[in-house]
Parts: structure tokens; sequence; C-alpha cells
């Protein structure tokens, strides 16, 4: 059922989404004035402001009415509303971003994900009806004092890492924390899973089975306690799967049926995908449910290759058993009424060295098979889980498996403390100080491993995002591995089953990572909302990055240029070039070079070399950031360049030359001719009147231009300063004679670029004009010969 929902989905998506985005029509301009009448679901802390979320919700928009099961609201203050009660918004309504970048992350998916369709910023709240649902409130108190535990006794640090495992609220995580947890393959500790709700609602139920509880009161008590915690949690998917999974085994307990994990994990994905339709297709839903796959298929298989045979995995987990049978069976012996004193003592006294030898052994047993155990399952999910982490984070940790080898043993302790002191601390918080303390020495161990092994070399292998057919093949072959472990299960495994099983996943491995080479000349210009960015990818001519800046969006960096480059496997840009140091220019190249962790490393970072004075201070602080982060830096001046035979690409300065004077800093932006074969690109950052005089005597002296390879005319312009008036004029525009522009500019800017007098312009020139605001990501591909040059705008053709 689950997979025919998967294909129904993926097939009738749009037709079933088309109901639920009934506002689009209203929402030309991406927002509008509107007013809610809905009920308080609950309200959780955001970065800045305040997230609540509303449900049985009708909007007055434009004269019309509509129904929508749930909306998120968002506020600047804590809103004083309680769950139930009946409230009216008035304020702007808005659909969610769609990424306009390959790679970039969905915040429409995400919470369509979620059965929200669209956001809106509050002007006001008035409360209608005062009504409230009294166990929420308790809850929502009882969360408040917990956290308020954790806030008291733990560090900033530590407690934010505590309130996202316990209590999944993570707006107090700190975003290192949770960066160096994810990169390390253990991020998985900061959502709460199967692992969690194991860890303290099995414990709670043998702890009422300890204490003589009868187990027909026991079970209601736990599963009581456990929907309870769910509802405090939020229930996300992975808090929904663990709980409906334990519900499920608590029932078979009490109806005295055989619990089957399988058919409660079945259970679950149904549930939860009658409820959220679009999780099925979520992060949260694949890795939930793909680790306990990994656990029932893949696991079996990976033991019968280690152990050969069912056999000899009993003989080797019974091993430790025969060692306590030993020590028993001597005892006896010494015990026996036959023997005196006096040989009993010497029996004894032969034993005890003997005794502590064997219990030493039988600990050593014990751990080694503990961490086998944790080594293969984590194996087992990796593999389980590997395409699904390509297609949502594009990279894997290198040292993932070895890391939870360190971490897992430790998890139930760190549990298991957090929640006991966090529940002791509301009644006691001095008591709470004292074994909260254990989970403090446990969360700078988990974060020493971590740092230790983020210092090995390659710890993240980036591969990018694979393509559909790829993760199909993946799993094709993962399934005729399964075959082959089910058709030999009772027998033992021998050398060609085991070189046919590994090299099998070898070879699956080997598929899901390829990142097909780029042939010809990609050059994509990015949309990064008010800046520039372009991205130019060749296989033998490598990567390079011709500035990387925004004025309109916040880390631009980190949310829109690395992911592009993951999403697309590249771990090194061979050249990143800056034009000027302007901060719309270089804010997202500063990100990059600072951010060594990333896994993405930058070889050769090339700058202008103007006049000493027009260097302001974001061109040397930028050129300290590229050397504190062991980065070449070098110069470019006029007529120099990259020319690369092999792959044919010549890249050429046209501006500024050496010491350039002039009076702004857009003056002498470094302006780059690209060539590869007969295909031509020109990039010109914010250039001015001085730099455009500069590549038009260039370009007008047919002797210079046939010594560097520089062509008549140019196929493709990057539009200067954004598309401001006064740049691109129509003497350049006579002498370069592009036939595409691209014009970088964020939606509804400020300065109002594109001007129309420059759109004018370009098309008495004969360009063909495209827009990131417009197209998000342009993708320019070129074969080299002057055949054709292939367009590809990400918005239109992905969203």
């Amino acid at each position: 059922m689950v997979v025919i929902l998967f294909l129904y989905r993926g097939k009738c998506a749009a037709e079933e989404d088309a109901r639920y985005y009934v506002l689009d029509k209203y929402l030309a301009d991406a927002k509008a004035e509107a007013t809610v009448y809905g009920k308080v679901n609950y309200y959780e802390k955001k970065s800045g402001s305040y997230a609540l979320y509303l449900k049985s919700n009708y909007i007055f928009l434009k004269s019309s009415k509509h129904y929508l099961k749930d909306i998120i609201i968002y506020v600047s203050e804590k809103p004083d509303v309680l769950p139930g009660q009946q409230i009216v918004v008035n304020g702007i309504i808005s659909e969610f971003e769609i990424p306009a970048n390959p790679g970039q992350f969905n915040q429409k998916q995400y919470f369509k994900e979620k059965n929200i369709y669209y956001k809106m910023a509050a002007d006001s709240i008035v409360v209608k009806d005062y009504h409230y649902n009294k166990f929420k409130k308790w809850l929502l108190d009882f969360k408040e004092k917990w956290l308020s535990v954790y806030e008291s006794v733990l560090p900033e640090k530590e407690s934010g890492t505590v309130c996202a495992m316990i209590l999944g609220e993570k707006s107090m995580l700190d975003m290192d924390v949770k960066t160096l947890y994810q990169q390390s393959g253990i991020g998985h500790l900061l959502a709460i899973s199967g692992l969690h709700v194991t860890i303290i609602f099995l414990s709670f139920y043998k702890f009422l089975i300890y204490i003589q509880m009868p187990r027909k009161c026991a079970i209601p008590v736990t599963i009581l306690l456990l929907t309870a915690y769910g509802s405090l949690t939020g229930f996300s998917i992975s808090t929904s799967r663990a709980v409906i999974m334990m519900v499920t085994y608590l029932m078979a307990e009490f109806i005295g049926r055989t619990y089957d994990m399988l058919s409660a994990l079945a259970l679950s994905a149904i549930i939860i995908c009658l409820q959220r339709p679009s999780a099925i297709y979520s992060c949260s839903f694949l890795m939930s449910f793909g680790a306990i796959a990994g656990i029932l298929f893949v696991l079996p298989a990976i033991e019968q290759i280690v152990f050969k045979s069912p056999q000899r995995k009993k003989y080797i987990y019974s091993r430790g058993q025969k060692y306590l049978c030993y020590i028993k069976r001597v005892k006896r012996i010494i015990e026996k009424k036959t023997l005196t004193d006096c040989e009993r003592k010497e029996l004894k006294r032969q034993y005890t060295i003997k005794f502590a030898g064997i219990y030493i052994k039988y600990i050593l047993n014990g751990i080694f098979l503990k961490l086998l155990d944790i080594f293969l399952s984590s194996l087992a999910i990796q593999i389980a889980l590997l395409p699904v982490m390509l297609w949502f984070y594009y990279e894997i940790p290198a040292y993932a498996i070895v890391i939870n080898i360190f971490v897992i043993p430790f998890a139930a302790v760190l549990v298991i403390v957090s929640v006991a002191g966090g529940l002791i601390g509301i009644v006691c918080l001095p008591v709470a100080k004292y074994i909260l303390g254990s989970a403090y020495v446990l969360l700078n161990f988990y974060s020493l491993i971590c740092d230790i092994f983020s210092k090995f070399p390659n710890h993240m292998i980036i591969a990018g995002k694979p393509d559909i057919w790829q993760i199909l093949l993946y799993y094709i072959i993962l399934i005729v591995i399964y075959c082959i472990y089910r058709f030999y299960k009772e027998t033992e495994f021998d050398v060609l089953h085991n070189i046919v099983c590994i090299s099998g996943m070898a070879l699956s491995f080997a598929v899901v990572i390829y990142t097909a080479p780029v042939k010809n000349l990609k050059v994509t210009f990015l949309d990064v909302g008010q800046g520039d960015c372009i991205f130019i990818q060749n296989n033998k001519f490598g990567n390079c990055i011709i500035d990387g800046g925004s004025s309109s969006v916040k880390e631009v960096g980190k949310y829109r240029i690395l992911p592009f480059l993951k999403s697309n496997g590249v771990n090194v840009v061979d050249y990143m070039i800056m034009t000027h140091a302007d901060a719309d220019h270089i804010n997202g190249l500063e990100e990059i070079l600072n951010q060594s962790e990333s896994g993405v490393k930058v070889k050769n970072f090339i700058i202008p070399e103007p006049a000493d004075s027009i260097k302001e201070e974001g061109y040397y602080n930028i050129i300290k950031t590229a050397a504190a982060n062991g980065v070449s830096v070098s110069y470019i001046h006029q007529f120099e360049g990259l020319r690369d035979n092999a792959s044919g690409i010549n890249l050429i300065c046209l501006n500024p030359p050496k010491d350039f004077v002039t009076d702004s800093v857009n003056a002498y932006s470094t302006v780059i001719s690209l060539t590869y074969g007969k295909a031509s690109f020109l990039f010109t950052g914010d250039m001015e009147k001085e730099g455009e005089k500069n590549v038009i005597d260039i370009l007008s002296d047919s002797r210079l231009t046939k010594k560097m390879g520089l062509p008549q005319r140019y196929d493709v312009l990057k539009a200067a300063h954004h598309g401001s008036k006064n740049s691109t004029t129509s003497e350049f525009l006579e002498r370069t004679a592009p036939k595409l522009a691209v014009i970088s500019c964020g939606k509804k800017n400020r300065y109002g670029h594109p001007h129309a007098e420059l759109l004018e312009r370009l098309d008495s020139a004969g360009a063909k004009v495209v827009r990131t605001d417009e197209s998000g990501a342009v993708t320019v591909s070129a074969d080299g010969e002057g055949k054709k040059l292939f367009l590809n705008f990400y918005i239109n053709s992905n969203n």
C-alpha cells in the first residue's frame, strides 16, 4: 500500500495539490493582505521570531473566502494565545519560496510535507473565543518548565543540544553543533527517533514491571505517557513512526501476540501517509523508514557475509555464556560436600586467578560483540540510506560508521540522564545539577570525537545529487543481493557468494556516486538575489567561480552557492575570481573561504590590482581571509589570463590595467573574456564607463584581438551592474553585439534593476535577455564548435 501511494503521489501530485494551492491566483505579486479566522494548534520559537500554527482556517482575501486546514503565522514576539483558542489574524499572506538554483533548499516542498501551503506575517492578532484545550495547555506549561531546567543547569550550547534531543526544541540549538553532528554522521541524535523513544519508554515500561505493577496496568500507563510525549514534542515524522511502532509493540504484549517489526513499520507508514500524503517524499520520512528497512533487510545479508552461517553466528554470540558456564561448573565442584576444607581452599586459590582471566575475557567478548553489532547496524543503515542522503544533502560523512561506534554505546546513558535530570529538576533543581553533569560530560565527549574526525582528510565525500536512474539501479542491485541472501539463508556462504555480494555492493556504491564529467563548457549564472555569482565548469579546465555575493540574501554562500556546488559534485574550486570588493560580489566568497569544514576546497584566489588609493577595507579583508585559510592569492591584470590548450578554453582579463586609478570602486571591476572554440562569453562585473572604454579600445584593435584570440562579437554577455540605467551603453553593445544578455538581480530590488532604458538598448542591439530574478539560475552550455548554445532556466524547468 505504501509503494502504491508513493507511485500515485509521483504521478498525480500536481492534480492533488491544485486543490490546496487555492490562493495562488490571488498572489501574482507573491503577497497580499488577508484576514485569517482559525484555531490555535501550537506555537514554537524560531530564530528571532515565533511560528504560530493554526488549523481549521477561513481566509478572507480580496473579497473571497477560502478554507485551509493548516497555515503558519509568523509573529515577532511570543503570542499571547493558548492552544484551542479561536483567533483572528490580519497580515500579509504569501507563498513559500521555491528554489532558484540547483541544490537550494525547497521551502515550499518542506512545508507541503507538513500540510502547510501558505505563510503569513501577522500585523495583529485578536482572540475571539477564549476557551482553550486544557490538556495541550498543561503540556505546553510542562514543556516550558522542562526546558527551563536545561537552560538553568547546562551551558547554552549543551542545553540547546539536550533540548533538541529530548524535547524536539531546536530554536536553541547551536548551529555549529548542528553542523558538526550532521557532518560527523550523528545528526540522528538531534531528532527524536526510535532510538530515543525506545530508550525512554522501554526503560520506563520495564521499570514498572520491575516494581511489580501488573502488566495490564503498566502497558496502558506507558502508552498514555508515550502519546503525551509525542504531542509534547510536536509529532514529527520520525517521532510519529517511533511512537506508532512502540505502541504496536506494547499492544502486542497486552493481547499476548508476537510483535512483528515489519508489520509495525508498514502500519506506521500508512498512518503517517494518510495524515500527510506529501510526507512520503520528505527527507525525514525516507531517512526514518529507510533506517529501519536497513536493519530489517540489509543487516541480515551483511551478517550472512560476515558469519557465513546462522550456526557460526550463534556460536560466536554464545561464547560469553560458555565462559560463565565454565565458572559455574567449577564453583559447583568446589562447593561439593565431599571435599575437605583444605581441598576447597586449595581449589579456590588455584582458580582465583583463572576466574579473573575468564571474567576479563567475558567482559572483552561482550564489548567486542556490542561494538560489532553497532558497526554492522551502522553499515547497514548507511547502505540503505546512501541514495537518500545524496539526494537531499549531496555528501556523505566518510567516518560516520566509526564515529557511531564511539557514540551509540553512551546514547542510552545520555538520554536517560537527560530525561531524569530534566524531570527531577522541575521538583528539585540542585539535584538536577548533579545528574545533568553526566550529560554535560558526554556531550563534550561527543564534540571531541567529532572534532577529531573532522580534522581527518576527506571527512566529507561530496558526490553530488544522483539522477533517478542511479538511485533505481542502486536499489535494484541491493534487492538482487538480498535475494541471494534469502536463497542461501540456511546454508553456509561460500567464497563465490561473498565475492558476488561484496562486488555488488561496491558496484552499487560506484553507480550512485558517479558524476558525469562536463566534457564541453557549462556556465551557470546563479540567482543570488541582488548580487553576482557565475560558475564555469569544464572537465579539463576545472571549476571557476567569478564573484559570489548578495545584498538581499543572508548567508548566500552557505544557503545558495555551496549547495549548488555540492549538488554538482564539486569539491574543488580551481579558480575563484573576484571582480571587485563590493559586498554584493564577495560576501559569499568569504563564507566559502572560511568554511573549510564544508568539504569544498579553493585552490587559487584571483583578484585585480588597482592603485592603492582606491583599495577599500573589504579588498584587504578578503585577501587576509584567503591567506588565513591556506588559499593561494594572485593578481590578474589587463591582457593576462588562463589559457588551457587541453580544454581549448581561453580566459583573458580586459580590465583593469595594473595600478588603475579611478574615482569609483566599480570602475576597476575585472572584465573577463572567455572563449571555448567558437563560443564566447563576456563577464563584466560592475564595470562603468572607464572600464567600457578600455574594453572597446581592445576589441577595436584587430591585431590585438587576433593575437589574444578574442572574438569579433560575443555570444553571451553578463550585463554590468545588475542592469543599471547607465551601464552597458549603446556603443559597448554595438561593439560586443551579444546574442544573449544575462542580468543578475534580485526580485523587486530597491534599485529598480534592470532599468527600462537598459532593456531597450539590449532589445535594439538584438540581444535576447534572461534575468535571474525571473528564471532562477541560468545555465548556458557550449559545444565549442559554435553550432549551438543550450539554455536552461532552473525555475521554469524544475518548479
